[in-house]
């Protein structure tokens, strides 16, 4: 039996892919950390936006739920060039490794520090913003390195 609830939640859009006709597949990253997939019906599709943190009201069902209705909420993050290629890899990482996200809002805040970072420092500064985000995303995983020993249990020496 398919069960119809009915939430408002907000987040960022992840991914978004055809499906049939007029229709998306769509991956949201949700402000409770966790991966929300949905189908958005033809007339919602025309002003999505990657970086843009959205308003949803989603009818919650087994498999892929129901984007009911969808408003941009804040400003959108205007990434180029460099930076929207660092913004790209980041949802990739989400979409393919952040299947096993549960209650991970640390990930939410992590992604929208990421986006912002990118969309306003500087070229050289990207590096360290997505080594920050990988380090969060990584321990929200379950794969939290450890920069105390290296792989055969030795202590690391801080001064190398």
């Amino acid at each position: 039996m398919m069960t119809k609830t009915s939430i408002a939640i907000d987040g960022y859009l992840i991914q978004k892919r055809a499906f049939k006709n007029n229709s998306l597949i769509v991956t949201f990253l949700t402000s409770d950390g966790q991966l929300l997939n949905a189908i958005m019906y033809q007339g919602q599709k025309k002003s999505l936006i990657l970086f843009c943190h959205y308003y949803l009201d989603v009818y919650i069902r087994d498999g892929l739920s129901l984007i009911n209705k969808l408003e941009p909420y804040g400003k959108t993050k205007q990434l180029a060039e460099q930076a929207l290629f660092c913004g790209l890899y980041v949802n990739e990482l989400i979409g393919l490794l952040g299947k096993g996200l549960f209650d991970s809002s640390q990930v939410y805040i992590a992604y929208q520090n990421v986006i912002t970072k990118l969309s306003s420092c500087q070229i050289n500064e990207f590096e360290n913003h997505l080594r920050l985000f990988e380090f969060i995303f990584l321990k929200h995983l379950g794969y939290e390195l450890d920069f105390k020993a290296d792989q055969n249990g030795l202590s690391i020496d801080q001064e190398q």
